[in-house]
């Protein structure tokens, strides 16, 4: 790996829609990091954010490299863009910030990982979940023995279908469709507390579903001998929700974004039926947004400051779930994990 960098660090972004301008916007809050240009489909598509922020506007990475000093690149282009937008970085030398997930392919990620293993340069990958308090809580509760052996554990996550320039979440070649854009999140959480899987049964509506509206559940079974039930949908006309439940032999822990007190441990009764009382795991408010969180994170591990929370080889994980519940979609055969 390079050597630690000196602040304030210089980042480019590549992707100005929705979660660039989000992330743009965190960076403007760091005092040790400077936005030094945005990346766009033209010039005139990174235009309005590199003005919000002062910096210069580029069509393509060829000419942000040759106008600009830049340290670190922040990828926020569609799926199939992270390849070879990451290779080009690790190639010029510079370090790699991608939005989840790693890569459309498992062949794309691989070489994610060894262009920037190469170059000596981070890939941090923004599995943003490991940054949401509540997750964090409910996996140091299952990490502690609270919960005794666990078991069983279920994830939803829903919204209304998500739009993108050009429609692209609607293209599976280029978005993964559901199962790779949204349920990966829950995948990435789970593969982090409960460890590897090695069975993957999905069954869904990938790309078989108009305007992409899209419904999937997957079952995982770990080689720790938990099993997830993980169910995800495009088609909410109700405001994004996301739950998560875990059952052990000593208690349950249940988490639901929609109630006052979202994360919650129920110990196991072993007296008087009715006895035992609900516990509440500290409630967690987002005083700080996790994207926020993430992008601090990576931007300390990128001076040297800290150790990354999710290495290369976690998010290639993660994806190799999310490949194998869209394959499994497909055929309506369980994937076997090496």
């Amino acid at each position: 790996m390079s050597k630690p960098l000196s602040a304030p660090l210089r980042i480019a972004l590549v992707g100005p829609g929705g979660l660039g301008r989000r992330h743009a916007e965190a960076y403007a809050q760091m005092p040790d990091v400077q936005l030094v240009g945005v990346v766009g489909r033209d010039v005139a598509d990174a235009q309005p954010v590199a003005d919000l922020h002062g910096c210069d506007a580029y069509g393509s990475m060829e000419d942000l490299f040759a106008g600009a000093e830049v340290d670190a690149v922040d990828i926020c282009a569609p799926t199939n863009y992270h390849a070879p937008y990451a290779i080009a970085a690790a190639h010029a030398g510079k370090h790699v910030i991608s939005e989840k997930p790693l890569a459309r392919t498992t062949a794309e990620g691989e070489a994610m990982l060894a262009a920037c293993r190469d170059a000596g340069v981070h890939l941090l990958v923004g599995h943003v979940l490991r940054f949401f308090p509540q997750y964090v809580m409910a996996r140091n509760t299952v990490k502690s023995g609270a919960l005794g052996q666990p078991v069983i554990a279920r994830t939803f996550r829903g919204n209304g279908f998500p739009q993108g320039a050009l429609a692209w979440y609607s293209d599976p070649a280029q978005s993964g469709g559901l199962l790779l854009d949204l349920v990966l999140h829950d995948f990435d959480w789970l593969l982090w507390t409960f460890g590897p899987v090695e069975r993957v049964y999905a069954r869904g509506l990938h790309a078989q579903v108009p305007q992409g509206r899209d419904y999937a559940l997957v079952t995982l079974t770990h080689r720790s001998g938990v099993l997830s039930h993980v169910e995800g949908t495009w088609c909410h006309t109700t405001p994004f929700n996301m739950k998560l439940e875990v059952a052990g032999d000593a208690g349950l822990l249940d988490y639901d974004d929609s109630v006052a007190q979202p994360v919650r441990f129920t110990p196991r009764d072993t007296g008087t039926l009715g006895a035992a009382p609900k516990v509440a795991v500290p409630e967690s408010p987002l005083a700080e947004d996790p994207y926020f969180l993430e992008l601090r994170h990576f931007v300390d591990v990128i001076l040297g400051t800290a150790e990354p929370i999710l290495t290369p080889d976690d998010a290639l994980a993660a994806l190799n779930v999310a490949l194998a519940a869209i394959e499994s979609v497909e055929t309506d055969r369980a994937v076997t994990l090496a």
